[in-house]
């Protein structure tokens, strides 16, 4: 599911004098970038530039006392251009429904600063924040490819195998039974498996997986034997080339399944880029 983000305006207006502009500035421009990279929309009032603050200044003033020379200033200029435009009535609508699951479309806003006025808890300052909407929304997802099309923009330190969808068919209960222990398990990988992986990795692969285990509270384990890594290969694009990577650790559905489901995976560290490959969501191989 694609997020539809607007510009939150309430922030700017009530923000402490103290704030500073020029930092948020950038973590603007960087945000809309990456919303606008992984397919998402940004919206603005049509009077955004013309609120005040509780110095009497608007959103163009401050833009303009920055400094108009600095890049990041016109780029970010540029985006606000770029965004659409919707009515006051609008704007007070898109606030209403955001977080609000029964709307078609899901919605999240983009706070001007971080300590917004409005307790929503859909506020996206960064990349992480629209990761987490991405994530909630995930469980809504009425088929594999549906929940498929967007797992990537929800999970960014994970890499999903080339027929994982397929892989997926063989699960031993309908999908949408099986939605929020997947979820789970992916979050537990995204955002808790390298940092364990980099702490032990000279211990052993029983060794991270206890620790991971005890961390996040999944059945976590290595293959016992080694003369079935063979079958543990799976196959997965990178840099526009495919590579087979054998993933013998797993994770084990608990809620349904009689010891008969899994989901493999591997730590890929190289140089700079680090991921979890999820080679296999289904039935027990």
């Amino acid at each position: 599911m694609k997020i539809s983000l607007c510009i939150e305006l309430e922030s700017f207006v009530n923000s402490p004098d103290h704030l500073k502009f020029e930092s948020r500035v950038e973590e603007i421009d960087n945000l809309i970038e990456y919303i606008r990279n992984i397919g998402d929309t940004v919206h603005k009032s049509e009077n955004i530039y013309y609120f005040e603050n509780a110095d009497g200044k608007n959103l163009i003033e401050l833009l303009y006392e920055v400094n108009p020379k600095q890049e990041h200033v016109l780029i970010l200029l540029k985006n606000l251009e770029m965004a659409t435009s919707i009515t006051e009535l609008e704007y007070e609508e898109f606030k209403d429904n955001s977080y609000n699951t029964n709307h078609p479309e899901a919605k999240a806003l983009i706070p001007i600063y971080k300590n917004s006025a409005i307790q929503n808890p859909w506020l996206v300052t960064c990349e992480n924040d629209l990761s987490e909407v991405h994530i909630f929304y995930l469980k809504f997802a009425q088929n594999i490819e549906e929940f498929l099309y967007n797992i990537e923009s929800s999970f960014r330190n994970l890499k999903f195998s080339d027929d994982i969808s397929s892989r997926m068919k063989t699960l031993s209960h309908p999908f949408r039974d099986y939605i929020e222990e997947v979820i789970s398990h992916l979050i537990a990988l995204n955002n808790n498996f390298l940092k364990v992986f980099i702490d032990k990795k000279d211990f052993g692969y029983q060794e991270i997986c206890n620790v991971f285990q005890a961390t996040v509270g999944i059945t976590t384990s290595p293959e016992k034997t080694r003369d079935i890594l063979n079958d543990r290969k799976f196959r997965f694009t990178m840099d526009n080339k495919t590579i087979e990577v054998v993933c013998e650790l797993h994770t084990k559905f608990d809620s349904l399944s009689i010891n008969n489901d899994r989901l493999y995976f591997k730590e890929w560290i190289d140089g700079d880029n680090k991921l979890v490959l999820v080679g296999h969501i289904g039935r027990h191989l």
